[in-house]
């Protein structure tokens, strides 16, 4: 297999609830992804952070405040002022919960939905190099978020994950369960059974869409 199925890992209980602000953020990077600006198969990416509330409830509040719109080709990499901004928020703002996001456009083509190996590495090394030397109850989370453009490139079709490198299991895990808060409601994402398909073989997968709205009648192409 090319790369990691999100849904195959163990999953979490946690919840994870997106504010307004940051599901505006992606989808606003996902759509200039499956735009495909340059005719090539561009990324892009920003940083999320959050905090923990009641009963293992992640919420996402606010996104990088950094300039992330620019073109990344191939592959998405943080830039040096993202790395400060990071920083920052660990050492003066006692962040203790942040998602690195990044944007998959291959269309049509199943690899899109997977996890790259380097994808998975850098979130499991981040999370050992920021953790290495704080106490279990100071431990910084650190999410993997992917969304990929749909094979069709149907807006409302595209989808979301989010995994995070677990240091006491020692191993990666998935969050199955995205909200999104606008005003005061909740609106939970989509779950919709799907296949992955490798050398003939179809392994199940476990696709969250995106967008809120899936209505059959809403579904447009970009």
């Amino acid at each position: 297999m090319l790369g990691y199925i999100a849904s195959n890992y163990k999953k979490s209980n946690y919840k994870i609830v997106l504010s307004e602000q940051v599901y505006t953020r992606l989808l606003g990077l996902i759509n200039l992804c499956g735009l495909n600006i340059n005719g090539e198969y561009d990324e892009f990416g920003s940083l999320f952070y959050g905090k923990f509330e009641s009963n293992g409830v992640i919420f996402l509040e606010s996104p990088s405040e950094v300039q992330d719109y620019q073109i990344q080709s191939k592959s998405f990499s943080m830039t040096d002022s993202m790395w400060k901004e990071l920083e920052s928020k660990i050492d003066d703002d006692n962040c203790r919960i942040f998602a690195h996001f990044h944007t998959h456009p291959y269309f049509q083509d199943d690899r899109n939905r997977l996890y790259s190996t380097e994808d998975i590495s850098f979130y499991q090394n981040l999370a050992i190099g920021l953790n290495s030397n704080r106490k279990n109850e100071d431990q910084i989370i650190v999410l993997g978020c992917m969304a990929s453009v749909s094979g069709r490139n149907i807006s409302s079709l595209d989808d979301i994950s989010f995994v995070y490198y677990d240091m006491r299991q020692h191993e990666m895990i998935y969050v199955p369960s995205i909200f999104v808060k606008i005003g005061n409601q909740e609106y939970e994402l989509e779950h919709v059974p799907d296949e992955y398909s490798y050398n003939g073989v179809s392994f199940p997968i476990d696709r969250t869409l995106l967008e809120i709205n899936t209505d059959e009648s809403q579904k447009r192409h970009r």
